[in-house]
């Protein structure tokens, strides 16, 4: 019995610390601290994060599972490169999503709370700067959640959620996406005065302008960007 509570004990520890490691790596996944097309081992995330080489396994599992590693035997894992395929997906996503969700929520939404987000994303970033990236990408991935809540889908909410955190490593693989502050901005504030309207067709109409725009800089930019893994330019007009 002794040996029963003690063995699930560890088990219960190991779970915990995985569910905090998995955090931590994932986090600098999506920042970009461990970089696209990376290789990693237990032995040297352990080295990395105090968390133990069970607990990083657990983590790992799970990552791998999401998509954002792949396991490769006999050599650890390899953080998921990055393609313009994957841009394209992403942006394919939010077309689909962020429409019907400003639709859903048009009449509903706490404008209030949109204008203050709207603001701080109104602040930009500075490009090379990782501290106010990250600021500038919770305000803006709060204000398209924001809207998809008060719709009261749960499983648009989720399913958005994950896009926009794939959409965030995006950014900070560049740190150089020309930023166009005021366009965007005022993107946002005609969003906001179409939910506030409780214009449902408006509400779609604009987020849809605001992802295509959305995905045009990325698009632009990431294929400016030298090393980057991609499919042909051509093959990206063609999906998109």
């Amino acid at each position: 019995m002794v040996i029963s509570v003690v063995a699930r004990s560890e088990e219960e520890t190991i779970i915990s610390l995985g569910a905090r490691a998995y955090r931590s790596i994932r986090d600098d996944i999506l920042q970009c601290v461990l970089e696209p097309g990376a290789r990693a081992t237990e032995i040297r995330l352990a080295e990395a994060y105090p968390f133990g080489r069970s607990a990083i396994r657990v983590a790992m599992h799970r990552l791998d599972y999401e998509g954002l590693v792949r396991t490769v035997p006999r050599h650890g894992y390899l953080i998921t490169p990055v393609t313009m395929k994957d841009v394209v997906e992403l942006c394919e996503l939010r077309l689909l999503l962020e429409p019907a969700a400003a639709r859903l929520a048009a009449g509903k939404v706490d404008c209030l709370q949109l204008k203050e987000l709207d603001r701080q994303c109104g602040m930009g970033y500075d490009p090379g700067d990782r501290a106010s990236v990250l600021s500038f990408h919770r305000a803006n991935r709060e204000f398209h959640l924001l809207v998809a809540r008060a719709g009261g889908n749960s499983r648009l909410v989720r399913h958005l959620s994950g896009v926009l955190d794939e959409m965030k490593r995006l950014y900070f693989l560049g740190l150089t996406f020309p930023y166009q502050t005021r366009e965007r901005n005022q993107g946002h504030r005609r969003l906001v005065e179409a939910l506030e309207s409780g214009d449902s067709e408006l509400a779609e109409r604009v987020a849809r302008e605001q992802v295509s725009e959305t995905k045009q800089v990325v698009t632009d930019s990431l294929l400016a960007m030298p090393g980057l893994q991609r499919v042909t330019l051509s093959q990206v007009r063609t999906a998109s």
